[in-house]
């Protein structure tokens, strides 16, 4: 199993999940999803990454755009979730909504 530069392997189980821990802050678990098994996205469920900046959040926005992706939330900042949190959201061909975000003072 391949290992992310900072994150250890935790296992994989039965069912193709393979789960990635950081320091014990943080974890990220992702499933294997194959078309036809029954198994769906949840709607309402979002893969988050920590952008460096905001133009990188901006960027990230653009790129998805470009490739397929469909904005959900356009890039700017959202004070509801943090007074210096930054993001965009958009969702993949599959409806997976992803989202950059970036918590970088003014």
């Amino acid at each position: 199993m391949p290992r992310w530069g900072g994150w250890g392997a935790s296992g994989q189980s039965a069912r193709d999940r393979v789960c990635w821990a950081g320091d014990g802050v943080g974890a990220l678990s992702i499933d294997e999803i194959r078309p036809g098994s029954g198994t769906c996205h949840q709607p309402e469920a979002r893969l988050a990454f920590v952008a460096r900046s905001r133009a990188a959040v901006d960027a990230f926005h653009a790129a998805s755009l470009r490739a397929g992706g469909r904005s959900d939330r356009d890039p700017g900042v959202w004070p509801g979730d943090h007074p210096n949190h930054s993001a965009a959201l958009v969702l993949d061909p599959d409806g997976n909504r992803i989202e950059a975000a970036c918590q970088a003072p003014w």
